[in-house]
């Protein structure tokens, strides 16, 4: 199982804007600053991912059956085969960064971080499909969601997170009666890199790619 901490290196201002959707997202450049000075400060960033790699064992007119464990997926019923990899991961912001929020002094500063703790769970979603990728470039991620209509259901959410031992106390997440991940910026999925149309991210480095590569998974998942 693969765990991946701490990728503060990754979120620059030019990147963290990117995430921000608006033509003007420029003006917002020295709160931007301001507010990673901030979160430094406060020794607040600490984003998780772990992932692991699981096998499609059987595939039924219900379920796609990952390690032995049913998932009501159309996606993956409809791409995947017996026999295939696939990636189960849980990606979090981290607690730490979203107390941060209240405790801040100016609106726009608590905005991004809104916007901070989101690039965060993007740049994990990067950092494991680079993994998985490895020096292939060509190939089309799919993922899987809990929660999004054809995706698969929210309560399958707990069987991803029973696939990764461990993780849920190494990221500092916790799984409420809901259904809902605490802290509220962390997510599970499930990711599967086929063949086919290339939406890998052919420059991993380049911010504007690699948000376009977020919304790409984002857009299959169903998620908008």
């Amino acid at each position: 199982m693969g765990v991946m901490k701490d990728y503060e290196e990754n979120m620059d201002v030019q990147r963290l804007l990117s995430h921000v959707k608006s033509a003007r997202a420029s003006q917002y450049s020295d709160d931007a600053e301001e507010l990673l000075d901030q979160v430094r400060e406060a020794d607040a960033l600490h984003p998780v991912a772990v992932y692991r790699s699981a096998k499609v064992t059987d595939i039924t007119d219900e379920a796609v059956y990952i390690d032995d464990v049913p998932f009501r997926s159309t996606l993956l019923m409809r791409e995947a085969r017996v026999g295939d990899t696939v990636y189960p991961c849980l990606i979090t912001a981290g607690r730490r960064l979203e107390e941060l929020g209240p405790e801040l002094d100016d609106a726009m500063l608590e905005f991004l971080n809104g916007v901070l703790m989101t690039a965060c769970l993007d740049d994990g979603l990067i950092e494991i499909s680079k993994e998985i990728a490895g020096e292939r470039k060509n190939g089309h991620m799919l993922m899987v969601k809990p929660g999004i209509a054809g995706s698969c259901e929210l309560c399958e959410q707990e069987q991803i997170l029973e696939m990764l031992p461990g993780a849920m106390a190494e990221a500092g997440v916790i799984l409420a009666d809901s259904g809902m991940l605490r802290p509220a910026y962390s997510s599970t999925a499930v990711l599967y890199l086929t063949e086919g149309e290339n939406n890998l991210c052919a420059d991993w480095e380049d911010s504007a790619q690699r948000a376009a590569y977020v919304q790409a998974l984002n857009v299959i998942a169903g998620h908008v």
